[in-house]
């Protein structure tokens, strides 16, 4: 298997989680406060194992959940570009260090760019 072919199921696999998991869990992933246990899985373009395709997997997920978001069309562009930056982010970071501060600091940068937008 080559490399954009293992890039491309792991983002489709990531995709198809993350709208599931907000999906399943509708009832709280949807309205005016957002919990949304799916974005866990932002942490993954950190890894080396899932990277950049776990960006692109992230964003897509979130633009198939947000179809059936309450908010339509504004949930969908910019809760999915709220997802493809928070993933950029991680993923930029990931490629710069490895610590535990690193980690950290990836996943508070996240979780303030997912709330403010």
């Amino acid at each position: 298997m080559n490399i954009k072919t293992l890039g491309t199921v792991k983002a489709a696999v990531i995709a198809g989680l993350y709208a599931a998991l907000v999906m399943f869990l509708a009832p709280i992933s949807f309205y005016a406060f957002q919990v949304r246990f799916a974005d866990a899985l932002l942490l993954l373009p950190f890894t080396d194992f899932f990277g950049f395709p776990s960006v692109i997997g992230l964003t897509v997920g979130c633009i198939i959940a947000n179809i059936f978001s309450p908010f339509g069309i504004i949930d969908v562009v910019f809760g999915s570009m709220a997802n493809l930056f928070a993933g950029l982010i991680a993923w930029f970071i990931g490629r710069k260090s490895k610590n535990t501060l690193a980690l950290v600091t990836a996943a508070l940068i996240e979780a303030l760019v997912v709330s403010i937008i």
